[in-house]
């Protein structure tokens, strides 16, 4: 107990004197003036995300918890993430080049594939390697952009992240065929998203493009292997109702701006915590406080509604018709508040972060 007092203490410094080094040296800090869909008075906070969680995976490499080659890719993703986070107009195009290299070699150095998803027709799909490894590039593509989309509210991608770790501690003690290396590896990230967590609800920094990159080789890594270790044990869909949400999110904002023949690369500020953003600041209660307030506020309520959905997975964790319900059910609150908040909040041209 002591033990883990002490290594809480001592990352809560790292993250302290990672920030005051960077903004120290004024590198690797959010500048709103590199895109008209940021909140200004974000200027000059630490992007430090990536940079954070690389030094648990650095320590984790010492205690033989990970692999070489899996630091080496996650220093290549998170290197991608730093260049898309200080340079201005970074070619999207580009950047999505170097995202499907370094996820295809994730897939095929680490021999990732997906055992089964449940059904007969979808299984006879997977028996071919390579349409298996295309259909896990495909959902970690998928996930890399939607997660991208709901970084935008201080606490929701740490608090979403750290929700996610700590429900897969919670099923590992379910699991029969879990290797110590992956307990231990996701013992450190949950920490780590904990103080990254108390930190960035209050806006003392931000996860970054770099973050969330290398949180996905990370979270993608411990989901794949302990699947592809314990499929009999747990569905494939409880995966799915923990990553449902920023999948979704691209989905929808797919979908919502070819309705309205918009680009699909251009970003906007409808995304749904935008628009919760947008909502609180108009209730009285909240009328004095600032933008910062709100939008911590939005990330805080968005992973309070999604813990409920968590727990009832984890309860069911072997039952695909119950964890498709409960997918779906989420589908249709995140359709009906979107509408709802679409609603209340018409198009406000105001520079928040998204």
């Amino acid at each position: 107990m002591s033990f883990a007092i002490f290594e809480l203490l001592l990352i809560f410094i790292c993250l302290v004197f990672l920030n005051y080094i960077l903004k120290y040296k004024k590198i690797l800090l959010d500048n709103p003036e590199h895109s008209n869909h940021k909140l200004k008075i974000n200027l000059g906070i630490p992007l430090s995300g990536g940079l954070f969680i690389f030094f648990a995976l650095i320590y984790s490499y010492f205690y033989n918890y990970i692999s070489l080659d899996f630091l080496f890719l996650s220093l290549s993703i998170l290197i991608l993430g730093i260049v898309a986070d200080i340079k201005k107009n970074f070619s999207i195009k580009i950047r999505f080049i170097f995202q499907l290299i370094i996820l295809i070699l994730f897939i095929l150095i680490n021999d990732l594939k997906i055992p089964t998803l449940g059904s007969e027709i979808l299984d006879k799909i997977l028996l071919y390697s390579y349409l298996n490894q295309i259909f896990v590039l495909f959902c970690l593509i998928t996930l890399l952009n939607g997660l991208n989309f709901i970084d935008g509210a201080n606490g929701l991608s740490s608090g979403y992240f750290l929700l996610i770790n700590s429900f897969i501690y919670l099923l590992i003690t379910k699991l029969p065929n879990v290797s110590e290396n992956i307990i231990n590896l996701n013992i450190i990230i949950i920490k780590v998203y904990f103080i990254f967590f108390l930190f960035n609800i209050f806006g003392k920094c931000f996860f970054g493009d770099n973050g969330i990159y290398v949180s996905l080789i990370i979270n993608s890594y411990l989901l794949i292997n302990l699947f592809v270790l314990n499929y009999n044990y747990f569905s494939p869909y409880f995966i799915a109702s923990l990553l449902w949400y920023p999948a979704f999110e691209n989905l929808f904002t797919i979908l919502r701006r070819l309705k309205d023949k918009k680009k699909l690369i251009s970003p906007d500020n409808q995304h749904l915590h935008y628009l919760l953003m947008m909502k609180l600041k108009n209730i009285n209660f909240f009328e004095k406080k600032g933008k910062k307030f709100f939008n911590s506020l939005s990330g805080l309520i968005i992973n309070l509604i999604l813990f409920p959905g968590f727990v009832f997975s984890l309860h069911f964790y072997n039952n695909s018709l119950y964890l498709l319900l409960n997918i779906c059910a989420y589908l249709i609150i995140y359709i009906l508040s979107y509408i709802f908040l679409y609603k209340k909040n018409f198009i406000v041209n105001e520079n928040l972060n998204i």
